[in-house]
């Protein structure tokens, strides 16, 4: 019986997630958009599959809705561009999409204290006449309380490319799940 319950133990031991933080809940907001949705789904399903932990996401009509509530700590993670990130701290624009993702990153950690993470993609937009950079940005206190987070998010930076981006953008535009969208695209990638 004890050798059952010691092969037990260790079958457990093993296929649990390393990174696993039990009980913890992260929350991740977005824009409501369709890629803002896209977006959200593939960074919750990748931190669910890859640490265990639970990931609630939460959709917003406006800027000013997502702010209030990472204002709120009602959210800690969200996707940005570099050049609305420059109009919400108020630091002007800046048409070079590396030199905005630059000052945004600055700004955002010394008035937020939010942490841009590596830049995903650079996307044309209605908004914006220059291509401007996406990327993942962390609350401190999220950081702080996951260390390995930091580490994910940026395996994921380094596969979200221009193309894919354009074509998860074109699956959403043609009315697929956000969700069967991120999945297929974390899969295909080999990141879950």
């Amino acid at each position: 019986m004890k050798r059952v319950l010691f092969i037990f133990l260790i079958s457990l031991a093993l296929t649990t997630p390393a990174q696993a933080c039990v009980g913890r809940i992260l929350s991740i907001g977005a824009v409501d958009t369709p890629m803002g949705r896209v977006l959200a789904e593939t960074l919750a399903l990748l931190i669910v599959e890859r640490t265990g932990t639970t990931v609630n996401t939460s959709f917003y009509p406006g800027v000013t809705e997502l702010y209030q509530a990472v204002t709120e700590k009602k959210v800690g993670i969200l996707v940005e561009n570099a050049h609305r990130g420059l109009t919400v701290v108020k630091a002007g624009q800046i048409t070079d999409r590396n030199e905005a993702y630059s000052q945004a990153k600055t700004a955002y950690q010394a008035n937020l204290n939010l942490i841009w993470m590596d830049p995903f993609a650079f996307i044309n937009t209605v908004d914006w006449q220059e291509p401007t950079t996406t990327a993942t940005v962390v609350s401190l206190d999220v950081m702080t309380d996951f260390p390995g987070l930091q580490r994910l998010i940026n395996k994921l930076a380094a596969k979200l490319d221009d193309q894919a981006y354009a074509d998860m953008t074109s699956r959403a535009r043609a009315g697929d799940k956000p969700a069967k969208i991120a999945r297929d695209f974390l899969e295909a990638k080999k990141l879950i």
